[in-house]
């Protein structure tokens, strides 16, 4: 689990800043530029650069454009702080989008409203691929770990607004409105290279990770793997991406304080040998389990589920904590409890 001494240094340097002080570099995806040194008055302008030169101590800002997301995800990977001089990702609210506009070029018109483009996907791609059509993030139904097998539509029954995929043709079929055609304005696709939207993975250790919004990432929007531990995320959120809104796997160990997650497939999935701490949690609207755990450990410390989700919720962790919140079904569904003996206090359930 992880350790008391380590998890207090990190609280305390998330409220207080008390840390041990080392360089502070600058992203601004706007107006900044690669070549620059990362300063206030001239930074980067691409996270991927900033994370390069990050040592422990190092915090790294990120300007939050309004209407402009940054169209890259935060990769930390084999990154590491120490206990007192933490490694800090300060988002200010800033965007990190997986999608990208349509190019019109790549698309054929085939008549009626429909209009197909070559796209080969893999079949662990398949149920989290979503196309934003018209504003709107299409699943066509399916949601990774809904228990529900959906299948792709025949291209003949597509109503306006709707898109499907045939195996055989390697191609992707979309109806959009009339006198529509796909474009920037009209269609926004998965970026293929960006998997999830912050992934921390390997022997990362010591890092604070605060206000940053994920949403659209073909996968996770928060993914953790390997032996990374002692990572804090803070205000935080994730919303429409294809699989899970955060995940962790293997022997990670987070801390998560402040996060909301609507519109992904599944708003919590921890699996395998890992621990999770989280406190003020507000789930709502996933679209196929609002809250899975099949992992070491976790607690929870005011939890909101607001749940739309046909499978609800699943406690399967070998040992859970929860104090405070509640669960609210909107549409029928299933709480499933197998952790033995979760200790459950204050949080109210159907």
């Amino acid at each position: 689990m992880i350790r008391p001494s380590s998890a207090s240094l990190l609280a305390v340097a998330l409220l207080t800043g008390l840390v041990c002080a080392g360089a502070e570099y600058h992203v601004d995806n706007l107006r900044g530029s690669d070549r620059n040194p990362g300063t206030a008055e001239k930074p980067f302008r691409t996270i991927r650069r900033g994370v390069s030169r990050l040592k422990a101590g190092d915090k790294l800002v990120l300007k939050a454009n309004p209407g402009m997301a940054y169209r890259e995800n935060l990769v930390l990977r084999n990154v590491a702080g120490t206990a007192e001089s933490p490694i800090v990702i300060e988002g200010g609210n800033a965007v990190l989008c997986g999608s990208v506009p349509a190019d019109p070029g790549n698309y054929e018109d085939v008549g009626e409203g429909i209009f197909r483009r070559r796209l080969k996907l893999a079949p662990n791609r398949r149920m989290r691929y979503n196309l934003i059509l018209e504003n709107r993030y299409q699943r066509m139904g399916r949601a990774m770990k809904s228990g529900r097998k959906v299948p792709f539509k025949p291209v003949r029954d597509l109503k306006e607004g709707e898109w499907t995929y045939r195996e055989e043709e390697e191609m992707i079929y979309l109806r959009l409105g009339k006198g529509k055609k796909p474009g920037p304005d009209t269609v926004r696709e998965p970026d293929l290279r960006l998997a999830s939207g912050v992934m921390v993975s390997g022997t990362s250790r010591h890092i604070i990770i605060r206000g940053i919004t994920v949403e659209n990432f073909w996968n996770d929007g928060f993914n953790i793997h390997g032996d990374a531990r002692d990572i804090l995320f803070a205000d935080i959120k994730a919303f429409y991406n294809g699989d899970d809104g955060i995940s962790a796997h293997e022997s990670a160990e987070i801390r998560v304080d402040g996060y909301e997650a609507s519109g992904n497939s599944t708003g919590i999935c921890h699996v395998n040998n890992s621990v999770a701490v989280h406190r003020n949690v507000k789930l709502s609207g996933n679209a196929g389990i609002e809250l899975d755990l099949s992992n070491r450990h976790n607690e929870f410390e005011n939890l909101e589920i607001l749940s739309s989700a046909p499978r609800g919720i699943n406690l399967n962790s070998k040992t859970l904590r929860i104090r405070g919140g509640r669960l609210v079904y909107r549409l029928p569904a299933r709480t499933s409890i197998r952790t033995p003996a979760p200790d459950i206090s204050g949080f109210l359930m159907p």
